[in-house]
């Protein structure tokens, strides 16, 4: 059910309870706060009463109408569109199955022979290699100090002082 839909039924649930149009605009509001969860449904009836002004009997009977005709069917679609979601979940998690069969395949993947790579190739071997490097990255490294010397600079001299040409002569 759409807002244009729920704005037609309130026009007409407000039409045959003679609301005026500045009543069923509030009507509406208070409606559309409750769809959207900002009025709780226990404050329903009291938020209509509060804006309304109606007798108790009009109130009563006012909001039995909106709750059959607007709230009713938004309600009866939600329950349908929850009911679609559990579907639409079992088969995610059928596909959920596959998906953690190929990750686990992907993670754990089976032995498979390379041919040697051109590191393999070295003098020493591979594992040589690897203890020259693991040794060398275990030793701490040291730099030798830097100092920089900046030698002074002399300051500068002023500047000779010139005729200001916004000065004014005395006379």
């Amino acid at each position: 059910m759409d807002t244009q839909q729920i704005a037609e039924k309130i026009l007409s649930v407000g039409k045959a309870h003679s609301l005026n149009l500045e009543q069923i605009g509030m009507l509406e509001s208070i409606v559309r706060d409750v769809v959207e969860g900002r009025t709780s449904a226990g404050d329903f009836v009291s938020s209509i009463e509060d804006a309304l002004n109606l007798e108790d009997d009009e109130l009563t009977s006012l909001a039995a109408d909106i709750n059959l005709e607007v709230l009713m069917p938004i309600r009866e679609s939600l329950i349908e569109d929850q009911a679609s979601d559990t579907e639409e979940d079992l088969t995610e998690k059928e596909t959920d199955d596959t998906r953690e069969s190929i990750l686990a395949e992907i993670e754990n993947p089976s032995p498979t022979v390379h041919p040697i790579s051109a590191a393999d190739q070295t003098v020493a071997g591979p594992a040589a290699a690897r203890e020259v490097i693991a040794e060398r990255l275990s030793q701490p490294v040291s730099s030798p100090a830097q100092t920089i010397v900046v030698p002074p600079k002399a300051p500068e001299k002023p500047r000779g002082y010139a005729v200001d040409p916004y000065r004014e002569p005395i006379n």
